[in-house]
């Protein structure tokens, strides 16, 4: 236990120091692009985020499940990863050709001309297909406890977005193309490293093994459609600021979204200690759910403790944005709360994932068509107070549906 928690927390230090990197980079994106320009960024880095949840689908969760049962056979393990490559594959290439078409049409909607958004749809899709090997290959490292690797990747990356981050600064006025473009060969970088570092494990001329197909096969059916509704409820929340709203809000609330950054560091310390550990225990339910418990409740508590720090330094935080943003203090803590909320609920997808549970994603259908019809008829969204309820209320549908995952989750171990 002593040398769990002390591995936990030399990796929470590590994430809270690459965190103030981006943070620092993040902020000084909000203060030198134009309030248009922040918001063709924001709508590119969040279509980006969106693609890579609706292309992994439940390939990861299942590597990680069937993968701690491999790891002393190297072939059979590098057999089950590049099956998992190969059915990434399949699902990436039509839902990021989609993606970003939908990025154009969202850019354009934001006073984008034809060629900016075409070269911000480019740098966009060349962060998403390195990003996608990125993830795959961190899950190896998940699984053989090597956090050394993850960590030396979000740091490195990290510090070359905010190196050429300030070197923009010092240009005159690089539009949001310099940005992107900054985000996509940090991620071409971070994947040959960790493809690299990753070669002791699945590199080799072992083939895919093809019997793990239809079980990554069977993983995306029923996790697709709970994902494909998470990623719907988010982008019709962009297009309905962006169609019914303003690009002001939009571009408000995107940049108080920056102090998000924060729960990032839980989040990784769920998915890279916890996550794997839930994947180790035995098919105890009391074991599990006693890790589970411990994990959602700690999660939950610095959670609120983050929110009223957030609460209690809001003009100094708003200050680093810029003077356009001071007083909005309510919206600033607003957001925070509805970011704890989302990203409870991702702690809760996490150690479902870990034990391979996908069944229950239906339950996300009803309760977000609630929350799409509640937004477009009850919220005005040009209001950034009124957006920011909307989307703590959009995470909440998000734990709800969890929750429900991972009751199905144990209910199944009893019944075997």
């Amino acid at each position: 236990m002593i040398g769990l928690l002390r591995r936990a927390g030399v990796h929470a230090a590590f994430q809270v120091g690459t965190q103030l990197l981006s943070f620092a980079a993040g902020v000084l994106i909000v203060r030198e692009l134009s309030t248009a320009g922040y918001a063709q960024y924001a709508i590119c880095t969040a279509v980006l985020a969106a693609l890579l949840m609706l292309s992994d689908s439940g390939t990861s969760a299942t590597l990680m499940a069937r993968g701690a049962a491999l790891l002393e056979d190297r072939e059979r393990f590098t057999g089950l990863f590049k099956a998992a490559a190969v059915s990434r594959w399949v699902v990436s290439v039509p839902v990021v050709a989609l993606g970003g078409m939908w990025t154009f049409f969202l850019l354009t909607a934001n006073s984008a001309s034809a060629r900016t958004s075409l070269v911000c749809v480019g740098l966009t899709l060349v962060a998403a297909f390195s990003s996608l090997d990125i993830a795959l290959q961190q899950v190896v490292h998940r699984l053989h406890l090597r956090l050394g690797v993850l960590r030396s990747l979000a740091i490195g990356q990290a510090a070359f977005r905010l190196a050429l981050t300030l070197l923009g600064a010092l240009l005159e006025s690089p539009g949001p193309e310099y940005y992107l473009a900054v985000m996509a060969v940090s991620a071409l970088l971070g994947n040959i490293f960790i493809r690299m570092a990753s070669r002791r494990y699945v590199g080799g001329r072992t083939p895919m093994d093809r019997a793990h197909l239809p079980i990554y096969r069977s993983s995306v059916l029923k996790t697709l459609p709970m994902v494909a509704l998470l990623i719907a409820g988010e982008q019709v929340f962009l297009g309905l600021i962006s169609t019914t709203g303003s690009t002001e809000a939009l571009s408000t609330f995107t940049a108080l979204s920056r102090f998000g950054v924060v729960f990032l560091v839980l989040n990784s310390l769920v998915s890279d200690v916890a996550a794997p550990i839930v994947a180790h225990a035995s098919s105890n339910v009391r074991a599990i759910m006693v890790r589970i418990t411990a994990t959602t409740g700690g999660y939950a508590a610095l959670s609120l403790v983050l929110i009223g720090l957030v609460w209690l330094f809001s003009d100094p935080i708003l200050g680093l944005l810029g003077a356009r943003f001071r007083g909005l203090n309510v919206e600033l803590t607003l957001v925070a709360a509805g970011y704890a909320t989302y990203n409870l609920g991702y702690c809760l997808n996490f150690l479902s994932q870990a034990r391979g549970w996908l069944s229950g994603s239906w339950f996300y259908a009803p309760l977000i068509l609630v929350w799409a019809l509640s937004t477009a008829y009850a919220f005005d969204l040009r209001d950034s107070r009124q957006v920011a309820v909307a989307f703590i209320l959009q995470g909440l549908v998000f734990v709800i549906t969890q929750i429900v995952r991972i009751y199905i989750g144990i209910r199944s171990i009893g019944r075997a």
